[in-house]
C-alpha cells in the first residue's frame, strides 16, 4: 500500500477535503496531566513515561486521558502478571496433571490489549503516521528555517535578539 499523504501535505497541494480530514479532538496538551486516581503503581509509571512522550509529540489531548488511563492500566497489569508468573512458573500442578498458569492466557489477552491500544496512539512504527501533530508554531517573519539549526521554535526564539524599536 502507498504512503498516505499527511493532512499538511494535503493543504500545501490543494487537494485538501473537508469531509475527509478528520475532526479535531481538542486542543492538543501541552503538559503531561496527572495520573487519575485508583491507579496501580506501575500503571502510573507507566501513565508518566507515556503521557510525556504524547505531549511531546504533540497528540495528546484531553479526549485521550480515558484511552491513555486504560492503556497504563493494562501496561500495569501485563507488568504485575508478568512478574508473578517470573516467580510462580508457567505451568501448575492440578489434579495430578501439569497445565499452563492461568496468567500465561491472561498476559496474551493484556498484550493483545495493549497492542492495539498502541496503534490508537500512533506509537507503532505503521501508525506513527497515522496520527497528525498539532502543527506547529508558525515561524516569526524573520526566521527561515535554515537558522533553526536543529533546535525548536521556542529555542530559537529565545536565542533570536529581539526587534528594539527605533
Amino acid at each position: 500500500m502507498a504512503n498516505r499523504k499527511s493532512i499538511e501535505q494535503h493543504r500545501l497541494r490543494g487537494t485538501l477535503r473537508r469531509d475527509r480530514t478528520p475532526k479535531a479532538a481538542g486542543a492538543r496538551l501541552t503538559e503531561a496531566p496527572k495520573a487519575p486516581r485508583g491507579m496501580s503503581p506501575a500503571a502510573r509509571n507507566h501513565w508518566r513515561a507515556l503521557a510525556a512522550l504524547l505531549v511531546s509529540r504533540r497528540t495528546l489531548t484531553e479526549a485521550d486521558e480515558p484511552a491513555l488511563a486504560l492503556l497504563c492500566s493494562t501496561l500495569g497489569a501485563l507488568e504485575e502478571a508478568t512478574a508473578r508468573l517470573a516467580s510462580e512458573g508457567f505451568t501448575i500442578a492440578s489434579r495430578g496433571s501439569v497445565k499452563a498458569h492461568p496468567l500465561v492466557a491472561e498476559s496474551a489477552r493484556l498484550r493483545i490489549a495493549a497492542a492495539a491500544l498502541f496503534v490508537q496512539f500512533g506509537m507503532t512504527p505503521k501508525s506513527r503516521s497515522a496520527v497528525e501533530p498539532a502543527p506547529a508554531a508558525a515561524l516569526p517573519e524573520a526566521a527561515h528555517p535554515d537558522d533553526l539549526q536543529g533546535e525548536s521554535i521556542d529555542q530559537y526564539l529565545a536565542r533570536r535578539p529581539q526587534a528594539r524599536p527605533q
